[in-house]
């Protein structure tokens, strides 16, 4: 959780374990049974072991810059094709980080499908007029779709969280009056505007964030997310050992600010297999075993382009909080957490690749992005082209 520490790593023992399991070939499915090598490139091979062993073969060549690596989800043509776990279980919630962004767009996309919200174009002073008197005319004016863009103005950057609100009593109040440009001008990528969707939805809806998004979402997703571990997300006690070590060991979780409300930017926790079957709702149209979840117009309109998010982020456009990039040259999109948890759908070849863990970026090595990103794009994708 970035937002809790500045690192998140594996501890020492634990990240040499693994390492000299996978180089033993112990994790990945590297150890055949023979004394010949895999042949990766052969198109005969079945495609659940092409994908593990290019999978082992990059963690052996990038060493401690995959160590960390706790899972990974293929599926394509609705089947899941590969799915290993690194010192880890399947049944392990894994932080998600910032695809909290994502969770939170789609929820408001079916509160706009729903009539709850009146479309794209409503204004903050009018989604929130409990906030108005405290508004200038610019916040005021801003839509709900810029809020979604990051285009709205308010202060964030990639490299910077800007959680100070979390300390607030009322972080809504703090995270309204402060900007950097105004609405519509430019991109910036901030926590502070992706946390107002929480009381945008409450307020709309009449409903508690995390009841609005079982009842909406999650239950239809088969999401098992009781009991829920809700812990005040203050900066101060979250940095506390002991109630990092309980979020840490918690199963579905979801802290809050002071306010009560669900953290809008981060913090929600799902299984890797969860993280797939979300995907894969977005790759469908947003339909799950015949049942329409999210409006297929939402699921088309919030990933694609809307705005240039420049060239720091992990893919140069931005949609409604989902990135929106090209793999392997084929158009794609991604939900995208700190430290590489990632949902990559690639339409074209109905394909979804899920990775979490505690990964580094790879800059110093040449390769412009995260390692989790290098290993979807670069490495599982190409396997899976035509």
């Amino acid at each position: 959780m970035r937002w809790l520490m500045a690192t998140v790593v594996l501890p020492r023992t634990a990240a040499l374990l693994v390492w000299v399991l996978l180089s033993a070939g112990l994790l990945l499915g590297g150890c055949s049974g023979t004394d010949e090598e895999p042949d990766t490139n052969s198109s005969s091979a079945p495609i659940a072991e092409q994908v593990g062993d290019a999978v082992h073969d990059q963690i052996t060549a990038a060493g401690p810059d995959l160590a960390a690596l706790q899972a990974a989800v293929v599926v394509q043509d609705g089947e899941t094709v590969f799915e290993e776990y690194y010192g880890t279980t399947a049944e392990r919630y894994q932080d998600i980080e910032s695809v909290t962004k994502s969770v939170m767009s789609t929820l408001v996309g079916i509160a706009v499908d729903e009539g709850d919200i009146t479309g794209l174009e409503a204004t903050l002073g009018e989604l929130l007029p409990q906030y108005r008197d405290t508004m200038t005319p610019e916040v005021a004016a801003a839509t709900l779709e810029q809020v979604l863009t990051m285009t709205a103005g308010f202060t964030g950057s990639l490299s910077d969280p800007g959680l100070d609100w979390l300390n607030a009593s009322d972080p809504g109040e703090v995270i309204l009056s402060t900007t950097q440009s105004p609405p519509g001008q430019q991109f910036h990528y901030s926590n502070g505007a992706a946390h107002l969707l929480t009381t945008i939805l409450e307020t709309a809806t009449g409903t508690p964030i995390l009841a609005y998004a079982r009842q909406k979402l999650l239950d239809p997703l088969g999401v098992d997310s009781t009991p829920a571990y809700q812990p005040l997300a203050d900066p101060t006690t979250l940095a506390d050992p002991k109630r990092w070590d309980q979020f840490q060991e918690a199963d579905f979780a979801w802290p809050i600010d002071q306010t009560g409300n669900n953290l809008g930017f981060a913090g929600l926790k799902l299984k890797p297999v969860d993280m797939a079957v979300f995907g894969s709702l977005f790759l469908n149209d947003g339909a799950i075993d015949g049942h329409q979840v999210v409006p297929a117009s939402w699921v088309d309109e919030a990933t694609q382009a809307h705005t240039d998010a420049g060239a720091t982020g992990p893919a140069p456009k931005y949609g409604y909080m989902w990135w929106v990039n090209e793999v392997d040259g084929t158009p794609a999109y991604l939900a995208y957490g700190f430290g590489g948890q990632v949902i990559q759908v690639v339409p074209d070849r109905d394909l979804v690749i899920v990775l979490s863990g505690a990964l580094p970026d790879l800059e110093s090595q040449g390769v412009p992005y995260n390692s989790a990103l290098y290993l979807a794009d670069s490495v599982i994708a190409p396997l899976f082209a035509s």
